[in-house]
């Protein structure tokens, strides 16, 4: 979808159900397509876990997750940055990512 309008695209169709897998697949292909910062918002954590455990996937510079909730006294509205710095940091966040994915099934 762009500003001159909106077309199929062959690189997100995918047999994913649920929207919370759909949007790392969104954010990989905006990736691909240029993208180089990209902000997920959802209320869910879930989609959180997924996307840094999908974050190697994700060519962009900049990736962040966007969450707001608001409550009588106050407006928690936060934009967490979900960049991995170093390999190390990489494969400790997948493990520890398809460990809470797992168990959550």
């Amino acid at each position: 979808m762009t500003k001159d309008g909106c077309s199929e695209s062959e690189s997100l169709k995918s047999n994913h159900e649920e929207a919370d897998t759909r949007m790392c697949v969104h954010a990989r292909v905006a990736a691909e397509n240029g993208a180089d910062h990209i902000v997920i918002s959802s209320p869910d954590t879930d989609v959180l876990m997924l996307l840094l455990h999908h974050l190697p996937a994700i060519s962009a510079s900049k990736v962040f997750f966007f969450t707001h909730t608001e409550e009588k006294h106050a407006d928690l509205t936060r934009y967490i940055p979900v960049q991995i710095h170093d390999s190390l940091e990489t494969s400790l966040t997948q493990h520890f990512t398809a460990c809470l994915l797992t168990y959550r099934l």
